[in-house]
């Protein structure tokens, strides 16, 4: 059976060019990221649901210039747009810099294990666009997102934790292909939910962030 992954529409990342290039300066110790709001809505089917991605107070990414890595704290959440304060006391300098969110992602992998989120994924994977400007850094997700909706008729059920396999790579080592990770093997992903999620009848959606592909 196939399952169809609706792709994000991201835009591939747009380098900064030009016959010179001035260094990026960082006048203080704070940047401006907004996630998109047209390309982080993310389509689970051909007629279903979209949800919007928003910060979170605490959220870390990791902002490289090429050569220097600092990390940035977001200031305020509940909105596509968010102040971020320099946790890590790097400089950064050169002629453009990028974003990573999570930071670990930074490293092009994608983590093999995914925390659990009653609303939507815990960490949606993204990237901003490479840029100039620190105070207009923008972000999109590389990522869609697989629903999985899970039911039982037994009572006092729960789930721990959720495994997915496909004849695709879901987690792992990355490339960037049109603005989207592609994974480069064929490793599976998997969420963990803690002590449970408990379940009934009716329907409990489980959100995974994955590659946006068809896979079997």
């Amino acid at each position: 059976m196939k399952k169809i992954i609706y792709a994000l529409s991201a835009i591939a990342l747009l380098a900064v060019s030009s016959c010179t290039k001035d260094n990026f300066q960082q006048d203080d110790d704070t940047l401006v990221a907004t996630i998109d709001a047209v390309s982080t809505r993310t389509a689970i089917a051909a007629a279903g649901d979209h949800y919007d991605v928003n910060w979170v107070t605490g959220d870390t990414i990791s902002v490289s210039d090429g050569t220097t890595t600092a990390l940035y704290e977001a200031a305020t959440g509940g909105s596509t747009v968010s102040e971020f304060k320099n946790v890590s006391g790097s400089t950064l300098s050169g002629s453009s810099i990028v974003g990573y969110y999570p930071q670990e992602i930074s490293n092009g992998f994608l983590p093999y294990c995914q925390k659990y989120a009653a609303d939507g994924v815990y960490k949606v994977p993204m990237i901003s666009d490479v840029s100039s400007d620190a105070k207009n850094l923008l972000f999109k997700p590389i990522t869609g997102i697989l629903k999985v909706n899970v039911t039982t008729t037994a009572g006092n059920i729960v789930v721990k934790s959720i495994s997915v396999r496909a004849d695709q790579g879901l987690s792992g080592n990355y490339t960037m292909i049109d603005g989207a990770a592609i994974v480069n093997d064929v490793t599976g992903t998997a969420l963990a939910c803690g002590e449970g999620v408990a379940i009934s009848g009716t329907a409990t959606p489980f959100y995974i962030a994955v590659p946006a592909n068809t896979y079997t």
